[in-house]
């Protein structure tokens, strides 16, 4: 045991080289600026790219990598929000030409872009008393039938 801790098996690379513990930086923030460099070039190479993510499979890096990356980089994270943005105007624009589904669009707008389908809403009356109109409407009906039923009770 040295300094407390046991020994890595042999033919092992030292556990802990320089004595601060944890896990070893796999992930250098040259590494990941170059990375995020390559994905971008990737991205705007072919307009036939519309899932940045896809760049990960042939890399072997997990998707959970890019928010990791995202937190540890501040370039990393100006370069995702590129091309989140070339993404994002992608679809848009593949979608209005109608080169693309509209629900798979929608879809893709809706959660992974902020996009939000607005519904209109009219409701009339006035500002202090809203269901005043309706209230009135359905008591004059109401108050008609009960006259009704009184008349014919007579």
């Amino acid at each position: 045991m040295a300094n407390g801790r046991p020994a890595p098996p042999i033919g092992h690379a030292p556990y802990n080289v320089n004595g601060e513990g944890g896990r070893p930086m796999i992930y250098t923030d040259e590494f990941i600026e170059k990375f995020g460099e390559e994905m971008l070039a990737w991205f705007e190479a072919d307009e036939s790219h519309i899932m940045y993510t896809k760049f990960l499979v042939p890399k072997r890096i997990a998707k959970q990598r890019l928010s990791e990356f995202k937190k540890k980089n501040r370039r990393f994270s100006e370069l995702l929000a590129i091309c989140e943005l070339i993404q994002e105007n992608r679809i848009a624009e593949k979608a209005l030409d109608k080169s693309f589904s509209d629900p798979m669009s929608r879809f893709m707008l809706t959660n992974h872009h902020g996009y939000k389908q607005a519904v209109e809403t009219k409701i009339s009356g006035s500002s202090k008393d809203p269901l005043h109109c309706i209230v009135e409407r359905v008591s004059g009906e109401t108050k008609d039938l009960v006259q009704e039923d009184d008349e014919s009770e007579e």
